[in-house]
């Protein structure tokens, strides 16, 4: 068959595409870089884990009022937690048509042979198979792939000769491989082989893990019922997690994911999930992905969907039978040997789905039958339909308490009150944060528009605490420390993500960069993620961007002393003498190197004035040559702080310390100043790290930029990335600033000789100011 030439020329050029992005965009992290991010710091082993803290006095308010702080935290749930009138819905998908043939994917966890399967053959009996696919996972039985029930029957005949209660369900059971480096306390491989299996059927809406040791405690109907048709199919999308308290006692991810959170957790480009120093134990099946789903922003809710037997001490906090009716074989984790009828009724009543940690022999005391008969018995006559008692009136997330204090997304009493999208006095200004939709709120009184397009988040990226005249007043109503409750390698990681939209690994446009602009890769909301990420989680980064930037300084120098002069692949230069001396406090000091030029005079002059003028104390010289502007300011000026910073490899030791080396094409937390000063520093810096550079440039200025960068055409060594003034107005003027046309004008003059040298500059500098100043913090976080 002969193809014309277009077909085998796009062909090669997918192929060439594919094996440049597996080469380049999929990110390499040198291995000194990558433990520093795993660890934290750059220890041999993770420092341990902790689960989010939200049962705090401050922020109670965030779950439900069923949830109690302490032991209590795993306190039996009203059986009305998860109906769809407690949750509020969210980009309805389709009511009723989409509710047929939607499934949910359960995952059976066990270690020799199923443990109850009377129990779960009675549990699935009047189920649709069309509803459900049950995998099971056997840990000691080697299958080295997924399989279904009659394939593996084929290979382990006695394996299932047990399950005859089972057998009106196999087409329905996937028998998942065990090929897998997973154990107690790390059962994250099995997880994901589960996910990446089952997601590949897209009727899979949720995704459910049970351990071997579970039991039923609701028919099926009601789990598909609440969980599918009332849950995802009406679009109210969340996983359902059982949260940690502030006391970090155990958080249980033995819940409900959404096909969504699945999706974007087997995407996460931050780690590897079956890494154990990624995702550390003890539990990381349960630690990993609760924490994970939060910080990936993904919609949750506090809810026990599986009650979970850990302690006796927990057990007895939310039991409120004889204690003496109940028996566990072990203290930690417990298993329950016997226990009464008035805990089995609890349960039953209660809002679990599931209950874990059942002995295979385990008794119902009272009453002398084993515990597995009981659900049998409990699942085949049901116990009449649970009526709501009467409740309050709602209080939901988009209503402001009488003192405008914040509510939490699901700040409701036993949620049979009527749902209501928004209160109505909040008007089209109230606003959820897309992407923390539990910690974002918009009070109803604030006047800020913060909408932007598409599925893009709002401004609010964690919980928004509001005063009583109901306005924001920023961070501080999230777990302590924000985002800081997370692991720190989670945390590392998603930084990297962050930041690594605001560096483009695509092959740029041809020729551009010198006669025409080169197209921008990111978008102002990307450099405002990132340095609003690093302010929520400062004290967890700043180290590791500390010890990320000694490592590339060491680099740096190290390549500049095996060669004279060039340029690093940052764009910072090779320092090699040249002609001129430049004079610090009236003395010759350093000389002028090759490729540099004195200061121009009316830049200096121009400087003067606005420092007197407007009192300036500090400013941030980035890409500062060896210190010329430095010096000149400061021989007149001496009690402005101007600090000065370039990306030459051997800058340090060629000014003797007069300037501190940096590298602008990485994320950078220095301590803010009132102005950022960067001459003639843009169009060095390749076209991959742009975004970057805006980022740091915007992250590190209180009140404004002075900049130049080469215009288009504009000769130069090294010039890689030359911009049109439009272009970079365009995107200062969306990261909110204003250019200041008369400073500008003033800095642009041709006032003496010094400025026919730098002829440049006529055309190149601009002033911006910001349309908002903020506060320079001078502690170095990177307030926006």
């Amino acid at each position: 068959i002969r193809y014309p030439n277009w077909i085998f020329i796009l062909l090669v050029s997918l192929a060439g595409s594919w094996y440049h992005f597996a080469r380049n965009v999929i990110p390499v992290i040198d291995e000194r870089r990558d433990a520093i991010i795993r660890t934290g710091h750059g220890a041999e082993h993770p420092p341990p884990t902790e689960e989010l803290a939200i049962s705090g006095s401050e922020i109670n308010v965030l779950l439900p009022r069923w949830f109690e702080g302490g032991l209590q935290q795993c306190q039996l749930p009203p059986r009305g937690q998860f109906s769809h009138e407690t949750m509020q819905s969210r980009g309805r998908s389709g009511g009723e048509k989409q509710q047929r043939g939607k499934k949910i994917a359960l995952l059976l966890m066990e270690y020799q042979n199923v443990t109850f399967p009377d129990v779960w053959g009675q549990y699935f009996r009047d189920a649709n198979p069309s509803d459900y696919v049950l995998y099971i996972h056997i840990q000691n039985i080697n299958i080295p792939e997924t399989m279904g029930y009659h394939e593996l029957q084929s290979e382990h005949r006695n394996l299932f000769s047990v399950h005859e209660s089972m057998r009106n369900m196999t087409r329905s059971i996937k028998i998942l491989k065990t090929r897998l480096d997973a154990h107690w306390g790390h059962l994250m491989p099995i997880l994901l082989s589960f996910w990446r299996d089952a997601i590949a059927d897209e009727s899979v809406a949720g995704f459910v893990p049970l351990s071997g040791s579970c039991l039923p405690v609701k028919q099926f109907s009601y789990l598909h019922q609440t969980l599918v048709m009332d849950h995802v199919a009406k679009g109210i999308n969340y996983s359902v997690l059982n949260f940690a308290n502030e006391e970090r006692s155990k958080a249980s991810a033995w819940g409900f994911l959404t096909r969504d959170a699945v999706l974007k957790m087997l995407n996460f480009e931050g780690g590897d999930l079956t890494d154990k120093e990624f995702c550390p134990g003890p539990a990381s099946e349960e630690q990993c992905p609760s924490q994970l789903i939060r910080h990936l922003g993904l919609p949750n809710q506090h809810g026990v969907v599986t009650f979970d037997c850990w302690s006796e001490e927990r057990i007895l906090a939310s039991y409120t039978a004889n204690p003496d009716l109940i028996e566990v074989s072990k203290t930690q984790p417990c298993d329950f040997t016997s226990v009464d009828t008035t805990f089995m009724k609890m349960l039953e009543t209660s809002g679990v789905l599931f209950a874990r940690k059942f002995h295979p022999d385990a008794i119902v005391r009272d009453m002398q039958i084993p515990v597995r008969t009981y659900i049998k018995n409990m699942l085949a006559d049901p116990t009449p339909a649970f009526t709501e008692q009467e409740c309050e009136p709602i209080q939901t997330s988009a209503q402001c308490t009488a003192e405008g204090a914040y509510l939490g997304e699901f700040n409701f009493p036993h949620g049979c009150a009527e749902m209501i999208a928004n209160h109505p006095s909040c008007g089209d200004l109230f606003m959820f944060s897309t992407n923390y939709p539990e910690w974002g709120c918009r009070c109803c009184s604030i006047d800020v528009q913060n909408n932007t397009t598409g599925n893009d988040n709002w401004a609010i990226f964690s919980s928004a605490k509001c005063n009583r005249k109901g306005a924001e007043i920023g961070q501080g109503n999230a777990p302590p420390g924000g985002m800081d409750g997370l692991d720190s390698t989670i945390i590392g990681r998603m930084f990297q993500v962050l930041n690594g939209k605001l560096v483009n690994d695509r092959r740029k446009i041809e020729k551009c960069g010198f006669d025409i602009d080169c197209p921008a890769y990111y978008r102002s909301k990307d450099i405002e993620n990132s340095i609003a990420y690093l302010d929520r989680n400062h004290q967890v980064l700043q180290p590791l961007i500390d010890f990320d930037l000694k490592e590339a300084h060491a680099k740096a120098s190290s390549q500049c002393k095996l060669r004279k002069g060039g340029v690093l692949r940052s764009g910072g230069w090779c320092l090699v003498p040249g002609e001129g001396m430049l004079k610090i406090n009236g003395r010759d000091s350093i000389m002028i190197p090759q490729h540099h030029v004195k200061a121009s005079g009316v830049i200096v002059d121009e400087m003067i004035k606005l420092i007197d003028s407007e009192g300036i104390k500090s400013v941030n010289d980035f890409g500062s040559g060896v210190g010329q502007y430095r010096a000149d300011v400061t021989n007149v000026r001496p009690n402005v702080d101007w600090r000065a910073f370039d990306g030459a490899g051997n800058v340090e030791d060629y000014t003797n310390g007069f300037l501190r080396w940096f590298d602008l094409t990485r994320p950078l937390s220095l301590p803010p100043a009132d102005w950022v000063f960067s001459l003639e520093v843009g169009e060095h810096v390749p076209q991959k790290y742009e975004g970057m550079f805006l980022r740091n440039l915007h992250a590190h200025n209180c009140k404004g930029v002075i900049l130049s960068w080469a215009v288009l055409g504009q000769g130069g060594i090294s010039h890689v990335n030359c911009h049109s003034n439009e272009y970079v107005i365009s995107h200062f003027q969306d990261m909110g600033y204003e250019v200041d046309i008369d400073l500008m004008e003033k800095f642009r003059a041709r006032g003496n000789s010094t400025m026919q040298q730098h002829y440049w500059f006529h055309d190149s500098v601009m002033v911006f100011r910001r349309k908002k100043p903020r506060e320079c913090n001078y502690g170095g976080k990177l307030s926006r």
